[in-house]
């Protein structure tokens, strides 16, 4: 899985909530959609990882050098790329940020809870509806 999120709290908290639901696989986690992009192409200081692709990207949607809108054009745009369920995990609640996500292609977009047990309930409810833990890539 690839979590791609700027806030450290969100980070953390989203890190505690995959340690509770007893979510084990490999999760990679950046700060903006272009160090995704590197880590999806395998470029730059993420060109050490194994090939292959995530099974799920989790986008926060405001990020500084490259927004969550931008990186999910570019990865449904791209034919390697454009498979993997990309949900978007954001704080916004504008009609209009749901609507833009929906015209791009993400297959998912929920707003980030407040409190840590709700978080807890998104995140296992994410990886039982996304990941087959069975067969996991990465």
């Amino acid at each position: 899985m690839l979590l791609v999120e700027d806030d450290p709290n969100d980070v953390l908290m989203a890190s505690l909530a995959f340690e509770v639901t007893g979510f084990d696989s490999e999760v990679a986690i950046v700060n903006n959609g272009r160090d995704a992009l590197d880590f999806l192409h395998r470029s730059g200081r993420h060109a050490h990882w194994p090939e292959g692709v995530p099974q799920l990207i989790l986008t926060d949607l405001n990020m500084p050098q490259m927004d969550g809108l931008e990186l999910l054009k570019t990865i449904k745009e791209d034919d390697r790329l454009a498979e993997i369920p990309v949900v978007v995990l954001t704080t916004s609640t504008a009609e209009r940020d749901r609507e833009a996500c929906a015209l791009l292609g993400a297959n998912d977009y929920l707003v980030k809870p407040h409190n840590f047990e709700d978080f807890v309930l998104l995140i296992d409810t994410l990886t039982t509806r996304w990941l087959q833990t069975d067969s996991l890539a990465m």
